[in-house]
């Protein structure tokens, strides 16, 4: 068994839910043919962007950090070659997983035709030697390097790519949890912290609690240790991973 870990990140996942909440978003607004010139790749302004706000304490003090675009000409300046190395990962993650939804034929939706075109398309066109994007890119690869880090979180839940639930897709009971990993998403319109628990079966289970929640710090104390939870466990799946997920739970003591 892992040693149960704390990881926050900014978004919720790789899944459908996240990509049509995209179809909606403020840049799927932008005019078609408005353009955006950055002086570096898109992708490594992005990974520098992330490092700075999840590194830097927010304060009077920082409020520029904060409120930084990735079209703020400063931003290069500020590019450290970790974020290169992060842009290249995240490239790389994210192509292998959009190929592998084409080899099983899955259509993309039009968030990942996109991010398939970002990934696979030459911006490095205009004559200064500037990358120029359609603006409505902006917005998609900001959120790329959170969508990564979530991915890595989920990675280390899950013992391969591909896990199966052991059992019927829906038990209603009482299972025995020992708890893996805390998953914080900060994402609009998201308010809950993902507990990653493995089962007597060693399938993968997550309860999900409200951040308000009065009584959660006395649930964190509760699954230091193996715990017995009763409710309605119903099969999910993120990609080729199944997991139980169980809206309506109760801790049996």
């Amino acid at each position: 068994m892992n040693t149960p870990s704390t990881n926050v990140v900014l978004v919720n996942s790789w899944d459908d839910d996240f990509f049509n909440l995209n179809e909606t978003s403020p840049w799927s607004r932008e005019k078609k043919d408005d353009k955006v010139k950055t002086e570096l790749d898109l992708l490594v302004l992005s990974s520098a962007l992330y490092r700075l706000r999840t590194t830097t304490p927010k304060n009077e003090g920082t409020y520029h950090i904060h409120g930084m675009s990735l079209e703020d000409p400063t931003l290069s300046n500020k590019v450290l070659p970790e974020d290169y190395i992060l842009a290249d990962n995240i490239k790389e993650h994210f192509g292998q997983k959009l190929m592998m939804l084409k080899l099983k034929s899955v259509p993309l939706t039009k968030f990942r035709e996109d991010l398939n075109s970002f990934l696979h398309g030459n911006w490095h066109t205009d004559p200064a030697g500037v990358f120029i994007y359609p603006k409505n890119f902006v917005g998609m690869v900001y959120k790329l390097p959170y969508l990564y880090e979530y991915d890595m979180s989920i990675r280390d839940v899950f013992e391969s790519e591909y896990q199966e639930i052991v059992g019927p897709q829906t038990v209603k009971g009482e299972k025995k949890l020992e708890l893996i990993k805390v998953i914080t998403p900060v994402r609009k319109n998201f308010n809950n912290v993902e507990y990653w628990f493995s089962d007597d079966s060693n399938n993968r289970v997550m309860v999900s609690v409200e951040k308000n929640n009065p009584l959660m710090s006395v649930f964190d104390s509760l699954v230091k240790n193996p715990i017995n939870i009763k409710g309605k466990f119903e099969m999910r799946r993120k990609d080729s991973t199944q997991f139980y997920n169980t809206p309506s739970w109760e801790v049996v003591l």
